[in-house]
């Protein structure tokens, strides 16, 4: 169960990171664009939004791997309450994201590039050695979706410790009251 337990974690730290890096070069693309009119504005939008959200989702799921939630056989306060701060981080950027990425397709896809705003078009494709593509807003639904994915993951590995940890200590307790003379399931000897 530990190799799971380190998997969970430093998996969510890696789709963290790579979250990130996309909110860093989401807009990319697009960045010298400014004559892309409506949707160079909105994309500007939304990549702030999903960069802020994304560096917190990214500060916390590296918490968890600080506090040892990765290694820990008993999660102590600070590991739930960091998972759980990571958790609501990861569900609410895959909900900025969803908010704000997929609607932007269909802007970039109905650019009417003027002749001139044609050149700067190509100009920023071939900078990014790139050709006309919407993969960076699917990219971006799939990795709401591994966010998401993720944060179920570390609810149910969490509630999955804590109720071992619980069991635990449960069977302990009565191990000490048999030991120290509480309610014994054997009959007294005479």
């Amino acid at each position: 169960m530990k190799t799971v337990q380190r998997i969970i974690f430093i998996l969510g730290l890696l789709l963290s990171v790579i979250f990130f890096v996309y909110t860093l070069a989401f807009s990319t693309g697009w960045a010298l664009g400014e004559s892309f009119g409506d949707f160079y504005d909105q994309a500007q939008i939304a990549n702030h939004k999903i960069y802020e959200w994304g560096l917190w989702t990214l500060i916390f799921a590296g918490g968890n791997l600080l506090f040892h939630s990765h290694t820990n056989r008993k999660f102590y306060i600070i590991n739930l309450i960091c998972i759980g701060v990571s958790v609501f981080f990861m569900i609410q950027t895959a909900n900025v994201t969803l908010a704000n990425v997929p609607p932007l397709k269909p802007l970039y896809e109905a650019l009417n590039i003027d002749p001139m705003s044609q050149f700067v078009f190509l100009i920023v494709t071939s900078l990014n050695m790139s050709e006309y593509s919407t993969l960076v807003f699917d990219f971006g639904v799939f990795l709401a979706y591994a966010l998401y994915f993720e944060a179920a993951i570390l609810v149910l590995f969490s509630v999955y410790k804590v109720s071992q940890q619980t069991n635990k200590l449960s069977v302990l307790r009565q191990k000490n009251a048999i030991h120290h003379g509480g309610e014994s399931s054997e009959e007294p000897r005479q």
